[in-house]
């Protein structure tokens, strides 16, 4: 299943690519751009039926739409990621100063 913020990411990132600001798309669909925002950042859920104004205003399907926010993590993802990594890290840096006899 999609999250808003995977959602909110594809819209994002088909604007850019059109190099339209969040204030032109949101003139486009005749939404204010603190909306805009709050639908890329994943803050508001995008109806279905707005979803279809966003496809058309982007010209691209829902298809696509839905395709590439499946690419996107959660910023949680990454973040739980960054923890894992910062953990194996530390114990590679007490393996090598065990190994060098400093611990």
């Amino acid at each position: 299943m999609l999250t808003d913020g995977q959602i909110g990411a594809s819209i994002r990132a088909n604007r850019l690519a059109l190099n339209l600001s969040q204030t032109e798309l949101g003139a486009k669909l005749g939404i204010h751009i603190s909306k805009m925002s709050r639908l890329e950042n994943g803050i508001q859920s995008v109806s279905f039926a707005l979803a279809v104004q966003i496809s058309n205003a982007l010209d691209v399907s829902l298809h696509h739409l839905a395709q590439l926010a499946s690419t996107y993590a959660e910023p949680s993802d990454l973040l739980a990621k960054k923890a894992r990594i910062l953990e194996e890290l530390e114990s590679v840096n007490k393996e090598i100063n065990v190994a060098r006899g400093q611990l």
